[in-house]
């Protein structure tokens, strides 16, 4: 079965500004030519599955809705008025593709009101799903339920939206294969002993034992951190609300205040104690990684730490385990109730239980560097045989088209 298909997303905003300081000639290019190239130069699956699904027969294109160049770009190519709110700009792009099945990546858009208006403003659409692999509020998912199902990267999390009333499909990430044509791993011994790269959030289901863990490392390696890192202001203000929210629980019960809708909304966040990051991660974190770059690190590093988000629970799925086996690299990870079924523990990537297990597991590695090059190629091989996007774009293309055909029955 052939389809149209549109992904409606974001990008970090932190790789959309180096994206266009680095490309500043892009925005004189026509809408396809910028929206292609955007979609090759980033290294968030939104890219990857775009091109793979298009490769396998979708009609596949992507709306990167924070990209202000690309929107401008799309309306003076269809000489549309630059006017009213960002969610009625969209809809107007959608009109005009009239895509069959509609994939939504964004919160702000996965709410009960902005899919009502895209059902009734686009009769092509005959599907409207989302993927959400990150914390996510009561609130949000009210409003999951007017998705017709839900994708998500973890069997936890598919399990919790399906206790919400929610369809939901597990679908784990998948490393781009086409990756090595630009950027060829490295050979051992590599320039990076040991990294991480990722996001150190705060508050609700994000990262507070993450934050832990590598506050540990920092005492006992050189490791090299490449963090997305919330700015002072954002961490004083979510601190404020936190002891502001704390005396209120202890004057009324949290079924009372589960009704008031700012509550509702932020409950996961008020509840959850944040501390300062130390000045010691500050100084020696860089700059966070993007698109080719992040991809050209992991090339040059031999150790690569991972641990999920709270969210996460007790299962494992998150996109670095993909990406750093992916490239070689030797992995070691928190240890998760489905991880044998991903990869060989200890022989396919290393994990542990618990921050002494880690430091000690990490000291092994440096200390048995041809152990360390085997257990990296190891995990490479089997990311390259069972972990493809081109294999999670095949599974979702059968997720799609049995859907489809369940519309047509009802």
């Amino acid at each position: 079965m052939s389809f149209s298909l549109l992904k409606i997303t974001t990008l970090y905003s932190e790789f959309l500004g180096l994206y266009y300081k680095k490309y500043p000639h892009i925005t004189g290019e026509s809408y396809k030519v910028q929206s292609d190239h955007l979609l090759s130069s980033t290294s968030e699956p939104v890219g990857s599955y775009t091109f793979m699904l298009r490769d396998l027969g979708v009609d596949a294109n992507a709306l990167i809705m924070n990209s202000k160049p690309l929107l401008k770009r799309w309306e003076k190519e269809n000489n549309v008025r630059s006017n009213g709110s960002l969610i009625r700009r969209i809809i107007r792009q959608i009109a005009d593709i009239k895509p069959v099945i509609i994939w939504l990546d964004d919160l702000s858009l996965m709410n009960d009101r902005v899919i009502k208006t895209i059902r009734q403003s686009v009769p092509s659409v005959r599907l409207i799903f989302g993927s959400h692999c990150a914390p996510f509020s009561r609130y949000a998912a009210e409003n999951f339920k007017s998705l017709d199902f839900i994708i998500t990267c973890t069997p936890g999390l598919t399990n919790e939206f399906r206790s919400y009333g929610i369809r939901s499909y597990l679908l784990y990430h998948g490393f781009d294969t086409s990756i090595h044509q630009l950027i060829s791993p490295v050979a051992f011994p590599r320039p990076n002993e040991l990294i991480f790269t990722g996001s150190l959030y705060q508050g609700g289901r994000f990262h507070k034992t993450r934050l832990e863990y590598i506050e540990h490392l920092l005492d006992n390696f050189d490791i090299r951190l490449f963090c997305n890192l919330e700015s002072r202001s954002k961490t004083f203000m979510k601190k404020v609300l936190h002891r502001m929210f704390k005396p209120v629980t202890k004057l009324t019960t949290k079924q009372s205040l589960s009704k008031m809708p700012f509550i509702r909304r932020y409950n996961e966040f008020l509840y959850t104690p944040v501390t300062d990051y130390s000045r010691q991660l500050r100084n020696k974190n860089k700059n966070p990684v993007f698109g080719h770059e992040m991809f050209r690190l992991l090339s040059e590093s031999e150790i690569v730490f991972n641990i999920h988000g709270e969210v996460a629970g007790d299962y494992a799925g998150n996109v670095r385990l993909f990406e750093a086996t992916g490239m070689g690299c030797c992995l070691i990870t928190d240890f998760k109730q489905n991880m044998n079924e991903l990869f060989e523990v200890d022989k396919e990537v290393i994990v542990y239980k618990t921050v002494d297990e880690c430091i000690e597991k990490i000291k092994w590695l440096m200390t048995n560097k041809k152990e360390c090059e085997a257990i990296a190629g190891a995990g490479q091989k089997r990311t390259l045989a069972d972990h493809t996007v081109q294999r999670r774009c095949t599974e979702l293309i059968k997720i799609l088209s049995n859907e489809l055909n369940t519309t047509v029955l009802n």
